[in-house]
């Protein structure tokens, strides 16, 4: 019987050699890219994906092969290949927003900026965002991965600023390709700098809007809304805590996936109706400031009788046979059933009014004997 996902694997990786070959590249070249990776496995798939983000046809001829040759220089792997290419991809990407915002012609705006990318040393510009990378995430990030579901979920916000994209060159093309989505308040022009603050701040304070479990760990899916104006937009961080305890955000950018806007919709109306509790609250404690103060002194008193000397009872005054010890309440534990009818027996909260603990009273201990 066919496998139907071995089937589009293999019909992905004809179409990844194809596109690899209308770029110039050779069959021995093709051949040594690939290397010992499988056809149909992780690496050769991946750099698939990648060259499915094709350039407009008009300038497909001239970027196509550029960005080819781009991506196999110094590629150790089909993966880094791949995330090479699509930087190149991301900076040709940015060069066409930065014309429109320019008000640049549209009708010569793509050849425009393929002009400019082709002029450009994009290797020395990945050279200087990956030093970025490296100074703000030296070290990879690390949990305790037999942490429970909600204490990981804290850890991973504690660790916000020091999460890593699992690869540097990964992390410069994430951050060219989305840096443009973040609000406009988080964007003063360093870019690598600034799109790492902006997905810390949504790790750290964002809504947990899903958590799913995958093969060796789980994602993570942290987001936050931004108004832009009168724009509302999400940003989404995707986050993986691998079984071995590695912590790596595979994406961060806008959004539009329906369950994570309901998530965060649904907490942002949770904190509204908080806040609203909170103003009624404050207005009737202006109105009445008693309510603001939870002092002993506005307790209703209920007087109560002089406590008896021990040293002295008498059949009168001596403590009743079923009272219950105060010094065991205070100890914390729990006090005998009273006997029924007696209205010193039974469970006590060791007082009538609020602020108030025990009150010291007589112990069981009978009086001195009479001679």
């Amino acid at each position: 019987m066919d496998d139907p996902e071995l089937g589009k694997k293999l019909k992905k990786a004809e179409g990844l050699e194809n596109s690899l070959r209308q770029a110039g590249l050779r069959d021995d070249e093709i051949r040594k890219l690939r290397g010992d990776h499988d056809r149909t496995g992780d690496q050769w798939q991946r750099a698939a994906k990648a060259l499915e983000q094709s350039f407009r046809k008009s300038i497909k001829k001239s970027l196509h092969p550029a960005a080819t040759r781009f991506a196999l220089h110094n590629a150790a792997n089909p993966r880094e290949f791949a995330y090479r290419y699509e930087y190149f991809k991301a900076v040709y990407d940015e060069r066409v927003r930065l014309l429109k915002a320019a008000s640049f012609p549209k009708t010569t705006l793509f050849q425009a900026a393929a002009k400019d990318i082709l002029e450009m040393d994009v290797h020395a510009r990945l050279e200087a965002d990956v030093r970025v990378v490296r100074e703000l995430r030296s070290q990879p990030s690390i949990l305790n991965p037999w942490l429970q579901e909600g204490d990981k979920e804290q850890e991973i916000r504690n660790i916000a600023d020091g999460i890593d994209m699992g690869h540097e060159i990964s992390a410069a093309y994430h951050a060219r390709k989305h840096y443009d989505e973040l609000p406009e308040e988080e964007q003063r022009g360093d870019v690598i700098r600034e799109y790492f603050a902006s997905a810390e701040r949504t790790v750290r304070e964002g809504v947990l809007a899903k958590r799913e479990a995958v093969e060796g760990g789980e994602k993570l899916h942290l987001a936050r809304a931004v108004v832009d104006g009168d724009e509302k937009r999400y940003l989404r961080s995707i986050v993986l805590a691998k079984d071995d305890g590695r912590v790596i955000m595979l994406t961060y950018g806008e959004t539009d996936n329906p369950e994570t806007i309901a998530a965060v919709d649904q907490a942002e109306a949770q904190q509204r109706s908080l806040r609203s509790t909170a103003r009624l609250q404050q207005s009737a404690e202006a109105t009445d400031p008693h309510l603001a103060d939870d002092s002993p002194r506005h307790a209703p008193e209920t007087p109560s009788a002089p406590a008896p000397n021990p040293a002295r009872a008498t059949g009168a005054d001596a403590p009743p046979k079923h009272s219950v010890p105060n010094f065991a309440r205070t100890a914390g534990a729990s006090p005998p059933k009273g006997v029924p009818g007696d209205k010193h027996g039974g469970p006590s909260d060791g007082g009538s009014h609020r602020g108030r603990g025990p009150t010291d009273g007589p112990s069981n201990s009978p009086g001195p004997r009479r001679p």
